[in-house]
């Protein structure tokens, strides 16, 4: 077959297919001047991509704004910096909140008058699971204590230790040193305005605070030999003035330590040395005499810590001015707590009362004593009635409660009531962090509408009228 009837034989077959014409040249450039899709949609003017720009940055700094300045306002942030609410009364609360890594700083956010101060955590300081926690007389209102956060040391585990806190008994101030160093300074911070004032120290040494006078203006403190890493070991005696500001030391070191010291109501302070034996001295600070060497109790062979007794009429005992109580620990690791009369130690006294093996003493209510136990705040009345749960720990796996201090002059008063958490403003990684979580969702879900209406115009453009 010859080329010339193949291509007849392929016309006569093609041209039989209906064809549409296409647009005209005309045409074309109608459409693209003012295209019309068949959805009845229109390409969108550029006005309105720059509107929709100006738009997202808006919203991105009203987020940022938000996260940074709505959490120091309101329940979660009440007193702010703007200072310390006024106080209205003394509150325990009647359960304690776990642990949280949103709750600010005294310098940032001072909480004012506190009634006691705590460390909380669980796995170590290493990674800022374990707090030193001021609590407001309000029941309510949580502070980390960050000056004895950042006055730590590391331990021998290799973990972080926050230095040794001493809350006054008034609770409107708080000594932090650290004996693990020698150092310069011992720092008292006040917790109504979150500042730090340095007490100078001369000569440096390693200390460890140890007891506050009963009216505040004197913190008696242990003068180590050499750094130690529990506060342990041979110690001296000192006092400093805190309306001076000077030091003056009461003895020099005692071979026994010093582990704790209470003043009594008059001008003496009892220390009591480490085991064995619980060696316990009386100084006078008024003229310098001392130490005389006062009598252990009877069942006394694990330990003895001494603490200021009762004002007032919460003493079981009647207030004197010369009498302490001491929380002593038999073989058995069973703890009593006992009446000391100073001035005559053979005096008739109530008898010791058995707090527990894990227990510690840490106050006075109207004729009972305030004991921490690993569950709470437990109150025994001293005249053998049922004891009373006031306060109990968090259970929500944030980690153990311990070391507790209580405003010695404060916590007779204390009601005790269900109460909210004020943990202050947000710290600010956490609102830089909130912020750009929020912007970066906000932009994703702008780009992706942003996509999605441009797919749609196209797929309208490529319709047939």
């Amino acid at each position: 077959m010859t080329p010339e009837p193949v291509a007849s034989l392929l016309r006569e077959h093609f041209d039989v297919i209906p064809v549409a014409p296409g647009p005209t040249a005309a045409e074309l450039r109608a459409r693209a001047a003012a295209p019309e899709p068949a959805s009845g949609r229109r390409r969108p003017p550029p006005w309105r991509s720059a509107l929709l720009a100006v738009a997202a940055a808006a919203a991105a700094v009203v987020a940022v704004l938000a996260v940074a300045v709505l959490p120091g306002l309101g329940d979660h942030g009440s007193t702010g910096a703007a200072g310390p609410r006024v106080d209205d009364g003394v509150t325990l609360p009647r359960k304690l909140p776990g642990l949280s890594f949103l709750t600010a700083k005294v310098s940032q956010a001072p909480p004012g008058r506190a009634i006691a101060v705590f460390r909380q955590g669980a796995w170590g300081t290493r990674w800022g699971t374990t707090q030193v926690i001021v609590l407001g007389v309000d029941g309510r209102t949580y502070r980390r204590l960050d000056v004895a956060e950042e006055r730590g040391n590391w331990a021998a585990d290799g973990e972080w230790s926050a230095a040794p806190v001493l809350l006054a008994p008034d609770g409107l101030s708080a000594a932090v040193a650290d004996p693990t160093r020698v150092t310069s300074t011992i720092d008292v911070v006040d917790l109504t305005t979150g500042q730090s004032h340095p007490y100078r120290l001369d000569p440096p040494a390693a200390v460890s605070p140890l007891a506050w006078s009963p009216t505040g203006r004197s913190l008696i403190y242990a003068v180590l030999d050499g750094p130690s890493e529990d506060g342990q070991g041979p110690a001296g005696l000192a006092v400093l003035d805190i309306d001076s500001g000077r030091s003056r030391r009461v003895s020099e070191s005692l071979p026994d330590g010093v582990g704790s010291a209470a003043p009594t109501a008059g001008s003496k302070v009892i220390v009591a040395g480490d085991p064995p034996g619980c060696p316990m001295r009386v100084f006078d600070l008024t003229d310098g005499d001392g130490p005389r060497d006062l009598p252990a109790g009877s069942d006394c062979a694990g330990g003895a810590r001494v603490v200021p007794a009762p004002a007032d009429g919460t003493d079981p005992g009647g207030a004197r001015e010369d009498r302490v109580v001491v929380e002593e620990q038999n073989e058995r690791l069973r703890k009593t707590a006992r009446l000391l009369d100073i001035a005559d130690p053979d005096a008739a006294l109530p008898e010791p009362v058995d707090i527990g093996s894990e227990n510690w003493l840490v106050g006075w209510r109207p004729g009972g004593m305030l004991v921490t136990t690993s569950d709470g705040f437990v109150e025994i009345p001293t005249d053998g009635a049922p004891q009373r749960v006031l306060t109990r720990f968090s259970e929500s796996g944030s980690g153990s409660v311990y070391d507790w201090q209580v405003a010695a002059n404060l916590v007779p008063d204390a009601v005790v009531s269900r109460t909210g958490v004020d943990r202050g403003p947000w710290p600010w990684w956490w609102r830089i962090t909130l912020s750009s979580v929020l912007v970066s969702v906000f932009l994703v879900w702008l780009i992706a509408r942003r996509r999605r209406s441009r797919r749609a115009v196209v797929d309208a453009s490529r319709m047939p009228d």
